[in-house]
């Protein structure tokens, strides 16, 4: 029995010495620093120092993970000696030291992760999560040497990730924000070909969670120039805009006597077409500026040249009016070759120049299109089926006057664009054009199939000397000749 009770007061003797122990371990860590303002107890020197319940400090299980390392210490604890403030910088976090903690200047104090100071803090760093994390300073009067120990909440707001795509503009890196603060504004991205018109989220309202923010661009516009190459537009237009990465549509000029095969780039050795016939764009349009673009034409005649004259061998055109050149390398067009209009569908009005003599066999066969030809004043000689099948014929201007039409030679019916047309129209001395219907006529000849089917011929004077060629006025069934007695 006794034997139990001495073992008993030794095991007391030996838990008060080792309180002892740990109280003057406590009072013996000294350091300095800055401290923020919790004022320490009241309470006397000597008294028992009453000791805050220890939260619970298991962080592991937190909302959010840990992100960079970087953006979640603490570094540079400070104290501000004159004050007796502690300060711990981060531009990132808030740290709430129940509101500050100061400390007396007698006093002397460190920070400590156990509500014992048993682990004070050394390296001026500490690993937080996101939430609570509790500190602990450990406070000691210098005057009584009595220590105090005051429990610190450090919180972590949670940091929220900015992401910004600028859909192949340059790029903005990530931005790491903390909750409820405000995402810094990067400067605005660049992207070829168009201008930056701002972000999809509205960077002035605070950050509660993740977000992808969306660069907003539109497309610049351009202006490309026109250099007609000799060809023309009806509004002579200088110019037109088109819209960067876009399809455009540009004009289609005219030049007479050529077709239009489409708008180049850097005119010469380096053109680049950049639209077909129809001034469609062949790709979206790729330049960064303004840019001149050049018509590119194709002659659309096919011809043959002696020393003297200039042949017609093929129109390989599709304009709609054709004005056969009265000249091409300054020497003068005389002749259409056979079949060379042969078939043209696209060929509506067909102008035939002074300088023209002579119209070949089936020149302008099958020219279903065609209602209007104009027949210069020198024009002699209309060969075989010149006209054959030109079944939409139904005007022919003729540049001379009337009666030098009963000279023409016209190999057969379908020589004489009459045959279709049913009309001639002769152009007088003002340039007005009339309807051919007969007169006074001082001729003595009028070659063969010279008015077949001429509707609107009436009346034809003659002297009695006159020679009338085979078929000469044929289906001309209004027509009335009168024949006068020489004087």
């Amino acid at each position: 029995m006794l034997k139990k009770t001495i073992v008993l007061i030794l095991s007391i003797i030996l838990c008060v010495a080792c309180v002892s122990i740990m109280v003057a371990c406590n009072s013996n860590k000294k350091t300095s620093g800055d401290t923020s303002h919790i004022a320490p107890s009241t309470d006397e020197p000597g008294t028992d120092d009453p000791i805050t319940e220890e939260p619970d400090t298991d962080t592991s299980d937190t909302d959010e993970p840990s992100i960079d390392d970087l953006s979640v210490i603490i570094e540079g604890f400070s104290f501000d000696n004159e004050n007796g403030y502690i300060s711990v910088p981060n531009s990132q976090e808030v740290f709430t030291f129940n509101e500050l903690v100061k400390v007396n200047p007698d006093s002397t104090w460190e920070l400590s992760l156990d509500i014992y100071g048993l682990l004070p803090i050394t390296t001026n760093t500490i690993q937080l999560s996101v939430g609570d994390n509790y500190v602990y300073l450990l406070v000691t009067s210098e005057i009584s040497e009595s220590s105090r120990l005051y429990t610190l909440n450090v919180r972590r707001h949670p940091v929220y990730t900015i992401t910004f795509d600028t859909f192949g503009g340059t790029i903005i890196e990530n931005k790491y924000v903390e909750e409820n603060q405000l995402c810094p504004t990067p400067n605005a991205p660049q992207k070829e070909g168009y201008s930056f018109i701002g972000w999809d989220y509205d960077l002035s309202c605070p950050i509660t969670d993740n977000i992808e923010v969306n660069a907003e661009w539109e497309a610049n516009t351009y202006k490309v120039y026109y250099n007609y190459e000799g060809g023309s537009y009806s509004d002579n237009r200088t110019y037109d805009e088109v819209t960067f990465d876009s399809e455009y549509q540009l004009i289609i000029p005219t030049r007479q006597g050529y077709t239009f095969l489409g708008w180049f780039a850097n005119n010469g050795e380096d053109e680049v077409c950049i639209s077909d016939e129809k001034g469609v764009s062949l790709s979206p349009y790729s330049k960064t500026d303004s840019i001149t673009v050049y018509a590119k034409w194709d002659f659309n005649y096919i011809y043959s040249e002696t020393d003297i004259d200039i042949i017609i061998i093929e129109y390989i055109g599709a304009e709609k009016e054709v004005i056969v050149p009265d000249f091409i390398n300054e020497k003068p067009v005389t002749e259409i070759a056979d079949y060379a209009f042969e078939e043209n569908d696209y060929i509506e009005i067909v102008a035939l120049q002074n300088n023209l003599t002579f119209i070949g066999e089936f020149a302008f066969n099958g020219c279903s299109n065609l209602t209007e030809i104009f027949l210069g004043k020198s024009v002699r000689n209309i060969r075989y089926c010149a006209f054959y099948n030109c079944v939409n014929l139904d005007k022919v201007y003729y540049n001379n006057y009337f009666e030098n039409w009963f000279n023409l030679s016209f190999s057969n019916e379908y020589s004489n664009p009459i045959y279709y047309s049913e009309n001639l129209y002769v152009l007088d001395d003002y340039g007005n054009y009339m309807s051919a219907i007969g007169g006074y006529v001082s001729v003595t000849k009028v070659n063969n199939y010279a008015f077949i089917n001429c509707k609107t011929l009436e009346e034809v004077y003659f002297h009695n000397k006159v020679t009338v060629g085979i078929y000469a006025f044929s289906g001309c069934d209004n027509l009335t000749i009168h024949y006068l007695a020489e004087h």
